[in-house]
């Protein structure tokens, strides 16, 4: 019992944060906008998202991802809002608190020689739109670090999660949008909570999972759903 009530008022107090950490991010927004003038004033369509996540709507800001022509259109949309639907506030440990400096980190995990190797090849279609020629392999080899700092950091804190290729691409992508500490957080709440079963020892259990795909396709989309059936398509095509 005492553990259940140590549960929920964790609960409560990250919710608490959580509701303060997105009153910051707009304040900040908002102070950025009316130093910069006329050229950092919302959009209509970002007006209408950050109403949304004033009012801590997660559902609408949903629909807003899925639905809208674009998505959250912008990259300081995504700094505000994917927080918000991961449910995370920045206040946990970042990469330094596990109590190592980046120069004295040291991956502790079973998976070293497989992150270092898929690393290694990360950032490969981005950087040349963002980054003047020249500058290319310094600006790669910068950003290889925090990414190898991130993805050992979560691998080390919790050894029941097993690697798997392409996982540090999610942090690739959340590590260009965010700071490293939330990139570090969200990154890590993706893979307790959002690809869990994809980091277990086996594919067993999801394998279990694939097999409900096709039911909830065809109550997304009986026309698609039609046709993979009629295609004899088995849902392991979602593996990847």
């Amino acid at each position: 019992h005492e553990s259940e009530r140590g549960m929920v008022r964790r609960r409560v107090r990250r919710r608490r944060r959580g509701r303060h950490a997105v009153r910051d991010r707009l304040r900040h927004e908002e102070d950025v906008e009316k130093s910069e003038g006329e050229c950092s004033v919302y959009t209509a369509h970002e007006r209408v998202i950050v109403d949304t996540l004033r009012r801590r709507d997660v559902d609408a800001l949903r629909r807003h991802c899925v639905e809208d022509e674009g998505g959250l259109g912008s990259i300081r949309m995504r700094r505000l809002v994917w927080p918000c639907l991961l449910g995370i506030d920045g206040s946990s440990r970042d990469a330094e608190s596990d109590g190592e400096r980046e120069e004295e980190f040291v991956p502790r995990h079973r998976e070293i020689s497989q992150v270092d190797k898929d690393i290694d090849r990360s950032f490969t279609r981005f950087l040349h739109v963002a980054v003047d020629a020249g500058d290319v392999d310094s600006v790669r080899e910068r950003v290889q670090r925090r990414l190898h700092r991130i993805v050992h950091s979560i691998l080390n804190r919790h050894e029941e999660l097993f690697y798997f290729q392409g996982f540090h691409e999610f942090c690739e992508i959340l590590m260009l949008v965010l700071d490293d500490a939330m990139a570090l957080e969200a990154s890590e709440r993706l893979a307790l909570h959002f690809v869990r079963e994809s980091m277990r020892p086996d594919f067993e259990q999801m394998i279990e999972f694939l097999h409900l795909l096709l039911p909830l396709h065809e109550h997304a989309d009986a026309k698609v759903h039609a046709h993979l059936k009629r295609a004899h398509m088995e849902s392991f095509f979602a593996r990847s």
